[in-house]
């Protein structure tokens, strides 16, 4: 089942329809399996470095390591993660004033197998 959370509590459709009407923002996906992200850091650290040239204003890397934890299943089942850093109180008028980001993080169920390996094959084709 899908989660979608603001800064921890359940997402409102005022601060979703924000994000969905200005669209101004940026995110990164990730895997999570057993508790575990490959690459965390990676992340991280494209998150912060985004949010400092898109709002001009630094990431908390500590709170956005927490909410992907607190979103995490207690089962350790495979999910997707996405965290989106947009701030719901800019405008279009003004998409560069001070900014206060958000971090919209949302879950849903990920594959459990890896996906079978691709196959091509060459195939003659005329007009």
């Amino acid at each position: 089942m899908a989660e979608i959370e603001i800064d921890g509590a359940p997402a409102d459709p005022a601060r979703l329809a924000a994000l969905g009407l200005l669209n101004y923002g940026h995110f990164t996906t990730l895997r999570a399996e057993a508790g575990r992200v490959r690459g965390l850091a990676l992340h991280l650290d494209r998150l912060v470095r985004d949010c400092r040239v898109l709002f001009g204003a630094e990431l908390d890397r500590a709170a956005v390591r927490e909410r992907i934890g607190a979103v995490l299943p207690a089962d350790g089942a495979p999910v997707i993660v996405r965290v989106t850093v947009y701030d719901p109180a800019l405008g279009l008028e003004r998409p560069a004033a001070p900014a206060a980001p958000a971090l919209l993080v949302t879950t849903r169920p990920a594959a459990a197998a890896e996906p079978a390996p691709l196959r091509v094959r060459t195939a003659a084709y005329r007009r």
